[in-house]
Formats: structure tokens, C-alpha cells, sequence
């Protein structure tokens, strides 16, 4: 049924693709490992090639440009479709690559469950759609299985999450969200710069037992011990620190602490609890 509360394109996604799943979010995952699993893609350890699944989405074509306002766009020819991706880093457009793949799913699904929408309303993209399909390229790109089995062994340190990153192809802002959206054990990631009045934390990651530990951005005037100690040195090292003791738990996390950029930042990684 659709529903006029709500954009008619992702109505027509649910309601074409849904099957026995209904929350859109669950539909596009199912959908994306299905496509992997398909095109024998799923358990390969090298970087996904946006490419391989071309013909499934009746891609003609990849354009990069310098001129657009959006990171890409989607564009119909001839019963088939053009990506145009703005000139950014490799893992930045590799992600974009593949969320334009996704926004073919809503098309397909429009033209089956309402074929006499007018054009204006069929071409109209929502923000949710928008979620739906960077759910998709992070699917795509950092593939469920053989990425989160790369992760247990990469999540303990900066340079360890890097490499993980650079494993896939991937940028480390889609590699850290990634791991937001289905690490497993307890893991917190936070970033400390130096601001003009202090210091900046920012959470980057917080799953599993540490999920509560997230923060919104906040300015400090004082660094921590452990974050001056590491500003301070200017050796690219590695070092395990007791950082806090948190009363819900009543046990030390064991921290690693990776100096970056010289001692203008440096990333905190909170890997697992201590008895």
C-alpha cells in the first residue's frame, strides 16, 4: 500500500524488493549480498572492482568531472545509465561509484510498483533514499563477511585501521563508519586535535560494551595526560595506557594511542576491558 506520508520511491522499494523484510534499511543489505553472492564477489579479499556489476545495472558508462556541486549523479541514456562522479580520492569515488549503482534499485522498483508516476515525482530523491543508498555502497565496498573477519585482527591501532582501509580500497572515514555499523565487540575510536583554545575530541567509533562512551564534538582547554604524553612525542610509536576507569564497569580499558601528523593530533583506540 503506499502511503502518501512518504517518498514514493522508497514506498515502491519497500514494496517491490521487501518480500518478507520490511524496514528499508534490512531490504537494501539483503539486496547488496544477494548481488555479491550472484556475481561470486562476496568472499573475495581483494578491493571489489564497481565495474564487475556494470552489467547487471545497465551502467554504459563512468564519467569523471571536476564540475560538479554533488560527489555524483545518476544520468538515464538510451535504456541505460551513465554515473558522473566529481574528481575526488580514490576511496572517496569508489564509494560514490557504487552508491550511484544503488540508486538504480529505486528506479527499477518505481517503474514495477507505479508506472504512470508523472516524471517529476519519479525523478524526486529523497534524504532517506540518500542513507538507503550509501547503506548499499558501504555493502559494496567494504563487503559483510571477509571485511568485519579482517577487522577483528586490524581494530588495534590507528596504523592497524589504516591498512585495514587501504586493504579494501576504501577511505578511512567509510572504513570507520563501517565498523559504527556492525563491529561486534567493544571498540572505541576518538579523535584529538589541537584547536586555538584547547583541544578537540571527537568520537569516531563506539560499539559493542563502549557504545555509551560516544560523545558529540567538544573543545577542552587541557589535554588528558595521555593525549599530552602522546603530543609530545614525536617518534611514530605505540603504547598501551590505562586511560580511565569507568564505574559501570570497574576495570581499566587498555588504550592504544597513535601519534599523527607530527604533534598536531592523535587517535585514541579502545580495544577490549581488563579484569
Amino acid at each position: 500500500m503506499i502511503s502518501p506520508d512518504r517518498n514514493l520511491r522508497v514506498q515502491a522499494f519497500v514494496q517491490h524488493f521487501g518480500g518478507r523484510y520490511r524496514a528499508p534499511d534490512v531490504i537494501m543489505r539483503h539486496l547488496v549480498r544477494a548481488e555479491l553472492r550472484r556475481a561470486h564477489l562476496a568472499q573475495t579479499p581483494e578491493p571489489i572492482d564497481p565495474s564487475q556489476l556494470h552489467s547487471r545495472f545497465r551502467i554504459s558508462e563512468v564519467r569523471i568531472t571536476r564540475e560538479f556541486a554533488f560527489a555524483g549523479i545518476l544520468t538515464e541514456e538510451a535504456h541505460a545509465y551513465i554515473i558522473h562522479i566529481k574528481a575526488a580520492s580514490r576511496g572517496r569515488m569508489r564509494f560514490t561509484h557504487f552508491h550511484e549503482l544503488a540508486h538504480v534499485y529505486f528506479i527499477e522498483a518505481t517503474d514495477a510498483v507505479l508506472p504512470h508516476l508523472p516524471r517529476a515525482e519519479r525523478n524526486r530523491i529523497s534524504q532517506e533514499e540518500e542513507r538507503l543508498c550509501d547503506i548499499a555502497a558501504s555493502e559494496f565496498l567494504l563487503p559483510h563477511k571477509v571485511f568485519f573477519a579482517a577487522a577483528r585482527d586490524a581494530t588495534t591501532s590507528w596504523s592497524g585501521l589504516r591498512r585495514l582501509a587501504e586493504q579494501f580500497d576504501a577511505s578511512l572515514d567509510a572504513t570507520l563508519h563501517r565498523l559504527s555499523d556492525g563491529f561486534v565487540g567493544p571498540l572505541l575510536v576518538t579523535r584529538w586535535s589541537r584547536v586555538e583554545h584547547g583541544y578537540r575530541h571527537e568520537t569516531l567509533v563506539a560499539t559493542g560494551a563502549l557504545q555509551h562512551l560516544r560523545q558529540k564534538p567538544q573543545t577542552i582547554a587541557t589535554a588528558p595526560p595521555y593525549i599530552a604524553a602522546a603530543f609530545a612525542t614525536h617518534d611514530d610509536c605505540e603504547f598501551p595506557t590505562h586511560v580511565f576507569v569507568d564505574g559501570a564497569f570497574r576495570t581499566a580499558v587498555v588504550a592504544m594511542l597513535r601519534q599523527q601528523r607530527g604533534a598536531t593530533s592523535a587517535v585514541l583506540t579502545l580495544t577490549r576491558l581488563v579484569e
